[in-house]
């Protein structure tokens, strides 16, 4: 870890001391080296762009989509049936779902909410959670919050942003200035 003081003025003239700060954080395959960098903005940042809570609302939607693809191809793979017939239909559909995505409106979280509250899938949603699967941790959260996420008026919280999923390769860089004012 390093960094370098910068001593800056504030609006009263007083001194401040802020440390731009440089870490290195390594890990294997998802073990929240994202995350930790987007904790670390979130205490020392201001907020958000616009256009990253945009690039995060397209990464939450993926997140959404892929994990319901993951959940109906392990209901194949086990040879499972929907208790619904209807959400057999819709477990095809998102099974064979390919990179290009459906917009999340209403009528898609209508979808995708019946789907996730069929009893055959709601067993196995919990099978696959109780391994610690964090993709499934994840599909939990945002199911939860399919409704909100569904709206037209959506912005991603903290939270949603916290919990949402890319595969990050290589190095990436965030900056975030931390204050030691006192």
């Amino acid at each position: 870890m390093g960094g370098k003081n910068t001593k800056k003025k504030d609006a009263s003239g007083g001194a401040k001391w802020k440390r731009e700060m440089k870490v290195v954080v390594l890990g294997i395959a998802a073990s929240g080296k994202s995350t930790f960098t987007r904790q670390m903005r979130l205490l020392h940042q201001a907020a958000w762009t616009q256009q990253e809570l945009d690039s995060y609302y397209a990464i939450i939607c993926a997140n959404i989509y892929d994990g319901m693809k993951e959940v109906c191809a392990t209901l194949k793979a086990q040879d499972m049936e929907c208790a619904l017939q209807e959400n057999a239909k819709r477990a095809r559909y998102y099974r064979e779902l390919g990179t290009q995505q459906p917009q999340l409106d209403a009528t898609e979280a209508k979808r995708l909410n019946a789907l996730w509250q069929d009893d055959t899938v709601k067993s196995l949603v919990k099978t696959m959670s109780a391994t610690c699967d964090v993709h499934m941790f994840n599909l939990n959260f945002f199911m939860s919050r399919l409704d909100y996420i569904a709206a037209d008026n959506y912005v991603p919280s903290d939270l949603d942003i916290l919990h949402s999923r890319q595969r990050s390769t290589g190095a990436t860089e965030t900056s975030f200035v931390v204050c030691t004012c006192g």
